[in-house]
């Protein structure tokens, strides 16, 4: 713990937290001058860093465009020798300790109080906090004094708060006292009212703890007496409390057995007469379930058997209604079946007509065809029959030339012959039968040939 709040001038940026871990109540270092050949600057992490251009405070810029008085921990290149950090100031708690003696209590006691401040100095930007309050604060150091600011404050609420208490409960203040509430509350409310006075100038009073309160010899031998007296009239009185409460124990022990036994007995005559009663009631109960029941067990016969009657009466209806609904059913399908086959066989007979009558139709329209195509080649025909009995006529020739014994006939006429000969084929012609070779025609054949020759 710290005895006093000091400042470090012309030390060395590289040894700030050697100093700070090694000098306590160490709140603010400040730079010695830079080497006229640097052009950068290191700003070791936990401290708030305030870094001067010729003397002149300058802010730092971060990356969105604003303005901080504090500049981030890191190193800082191309800066000119005269532009380097100025002031380190510690980012940790520091605890005051502030001894406040001859407060005067409620009843005109001294007491001396011994209070433990902890604070912290103000300006994180990560925080939410104005950085120029890191400013504020070095100047109320250097200046004003801020510790004496602090311990005056802290004196006079602390006097104010044993006024408010008698001597005997001036102990009650303590922290460790769980039984002094309203104490805290009091210590809670002098921590804001140190806040409302010196966050303005950077410094936030985090707690306030009272690690001992202590009396003048004096007032303790008197304190003392008055302790022994009270206790001891305290003691007596509670023994005589002990005394009678036992007796007054033992008697009410006394009075309650006689009562728990009274009341056991009475309890269990109630309770007798309360189970012949329940068992009166019971036996009551089952006859009445029993008869209830065998009324039931009639009822349920007769509903029982007025519900099979009335089932084979709807069961008839059923099958009755069934059967018709069936029958209809049956007489709808023959009908509609009678109305499909007579439909299909109309259907039928209507696609065979139109068949017939496109037949009829088609032969009609084939055989004019056939009518036309001939009337075209009768002349054709004409000309190749022609053809073949001219055809023939060479071939007889050609054979009753070759056959001189040939006897045409009894005739020497020889016209007649020849004659013979010609209707002979001329008949073979008409009947169309010139691939056909006969006796006669042969011998007409070679008369003519004869003839010819």
């Amino acid at each position: 713990m710290v005895t006093a709040l000091t400042s470090n001038d012309g030390c060395s940026i590289s040894q700030a937290k050697d100093l700070f871990a090694t000098r306590r109540g160490l709140l603010v270092i400040q730079q010695k001058k830079r080497c006229c050949c640097i052009t950068h600057f290191a700003i070791p992490s936990g401290f708030y860093a305030l870094v001067t251009r010729r003397g002149l405070d300058l802010d730092y810029m971060d990356e969105s465009g604003q303005r901080h008085a504090v500049w981030p921990p890191g190193l800082h290149f191309l800066y000119p020798p005269w532009v380097g950090v100025s002031y380190l100031v510690t980012k940790q708690s520091t605890v005051l300790p502030i001894p406040v003696e001859d407060c005067k209590t409620k009843d005109n006691f001294s007491v001396n109080i011994d209070v433990a401040l902890t604070f912290r100095i103000m300006g994180d930007p990560d925080l939410g906090e104005d950085s120029k309050l890191v400013r504020k604060f070095v100047k109320n150091l250097i200046l004003n004094g801020i510790e004496d600011q602090l311990r005056d404050a802290q004196e006079e609420l602390v006097r104010a708060l044993a006024v408010s208490f008698n001597h005997s409960e001036i102990y009650s203040i303590r922290n460790s006292d769980q039984n002094g509430l309203d104490s805290h509350v009091k210590m809670d409310n002098m921590v804001k009212t140190l806040n409302d006075l010196f966050n303005a100038r950077g410094v936030e009073i985090q707690s306030i703890v009272i690690r001992n309160v202590s009396l003048p010899s004096k007032s303790n031998i008197r304190m003392e007496e008055d302790l022994i007296s009270i206790q001891m009239k305290k003691e007596n009185d509670i023994l005589l409390k002990n005394v009678i409460n036992r007796n007054r124990m033992e008697e009410e022990i006394q009075i309650m057995r006689q009562t728990f036994n009274y009341d056991k007995m009475q309890e269990k005559q109630f309770g007798s007469r309360e189970i012949n009663k329940q068992q009166l009631g019971l036996n009551d109960d089952i006859s009445e379930a029993k008869k209830a029941e065998a009324i039931i067990q009639e009822e349920t016969r007769i509903r029982l058997h007025i519900y099979h009657a009335q089932s084979g009466n709807e069961m008839r209806r059923i099958q009755h209604t069934m059967a018709i609904e069936v029958n209809k059913i049956e007489m709808q399908t023959k009908k509609l079946v009678a109305e499909q086959i007579a439909d299909s066989k109309l259907e039928s007979e209507s696609c065979f007509a139109e068949a017939t009558v496109k037949s009829v139709k088609n032969e009609t329209e084939a055989k004019k065809l056939l009518a036309e195509a001939e009337g075209k080649i009768a002349s054709w025909k004409r000309n190749r029959n022609n053809f073949i009995t001219d055809l023939k006529k060479v071939k007889i020739c050609e054979r009753l030339a070759n056959n001189e014994d040939l006897i045409l006939g009894s005739s020497s006429d020889v016209n007649e012959n020849f004659i013979t000969v010609a209707d002979k084929i001329f008949e073979d012609d008409n009947k169309g039968k010139v691939d056909e070779v006969s006796p006669t025609s042969i011998a007409v054949e070679l008369a003519l040939l004869k003839e010819v020759i």
